[in-house]
């Protein structure tokens, strides 16, 4: 993420951008769901179920491709 991209959202968009970065890079977020994601966190409205499905979701993923997430 460039500067002047961080410098253009808020703190909650940059800070959620961020996490959603290591999350993908860990394996525990699926790429398809990472705008969602960002949306919910920067909005302060994601919840324990949101992120229960996210990591099942990411999990299936994995499994299915035969991936561990780290590359």
């Amino acid at each position: 993420m460039t500067s002047k991209a961080m410098l253009e959202q808020s703190p909650n968009e940059t800070l959620a951008a961020l996490v959603i970065t290591k999350l993908k890079e860990k394996g525990f977020v699926a790429d398809d769901k990472a705008d969602e994601i960002v949306t919910k966190l920067a909005a302060g409205t994601a919840n324990r179920d949101d992120w229960r499905l996210w990591i099942e979701l990411a999990q299936t993923k994995q499994q299915k491709d035969g991936s561990d997430g780290t590359h």
